[in-house]
């Protein structure tokens, strides 16, 4: 791809020059069903290839439900990236949900992978009026699973908007290995780096909606500007099917 070869050219020419911070920019993406029944398994090996994608986080149901995604899964890893496979439900967070929960978690964690929760209780339907209740809950959640992967050697990551979550940011950061803060239309650099600027960037992702550039220039040339403002090294695309989309 013409445009990955420039963006590598542009990035060993004006960050490299001898910078080990330069050299530690870290990309991953998402990768949810649709994109199992829209392009070839050969075809999703070979775009993470190119684009030097080092993080891959896998939406659990087609990891548990096809054989060809588990090899994709354990190929990735054999080739040194991290696979993280997603749980997506925000009803999650609630109590009576942990046994389920933990079945599930227990089960990727015995398949050798970490989890990603993408879970965002923010969705649920009275998250204004029970905002402090489900931060509460929200937080004591992330720390039984952040226990149970500790048990198997495993890291969890959390993705949160910070808006949402204002007040239990660093409590999140305490239970959590890594947090993706999704920065979804977000164009200013700058707001970004007010949303990062009181946190420790090395515990911190950036998930940028690749459907937010009209091109895969203009996406990185933005995550080579936010990365040299804010110090956050790792990015995280929202996702594959948009990411191949771009031009």
């Amino acid at each position: 791809m013409k445009v990955r070869a420039i963006f590598l050219l542009f990035t060993a020419l004006f960050l490299f020059g001898g910078s080990s911070y330069a050299n530690t920019l870290h990309l991953g993406v998402y990768i949810w069903s649709d994109c199992f029944n829209e392009f070839k398994i050969s075809d999703i090996v070979r775009f993470i290839d190119r684009e030097g994608i080092k993080r891959v986080e896998l939406s659990y149901r087609p990891y548990f439900e096809r054989e060809s995604v588990r090899d994709l899964a354990k190929n990735l890893v054999d080739q040194g990236i991290k696979v993280n496979i997603v749980l997506s439900e925000p009803t999650y967070i609630f109590p009576e949900k942990w046994q389920e929960v933990r079945n599930k978690l227990i089960g990727i964690f015995k398949s050798g992978f970490n989890v990603h929760l993408d879970i965002e209780p923010h969705i649920l339907p009275d998250f204004k009026e029970k905002r402090d209740e489900y931060l509460k809950l929200f937080v004591s959640f992330l720390h039984k699973v952040h226990v149970l992967a500790r048990n198997y050697g495993k890291d969890v990551s959390v993705a949160i908007t910070v808006s949402h979550y204002k007040g239990a940011v660093l409590d999140i950061l305490r239970s959590s290995d890594l947090v993706v803060f999704m920065v979804y239309g977000v164009k200013n650099p700058n707001r970004i780096e007010r949303e990062v600027s009181t946190y420790d960037r090395s515990k911190i992702a950036l998930a940028l909606r690749a459907k937010d550039f009209k091109s895969e220039k203009e996406l990185f040339e933005f995550i080579n500007g936010v990365s040299r403002l804010t110090g956050v090294k790792a990015f995280i695309i929202q996702n594959l099917r948009q990411w191949k989309g771009l031009k």
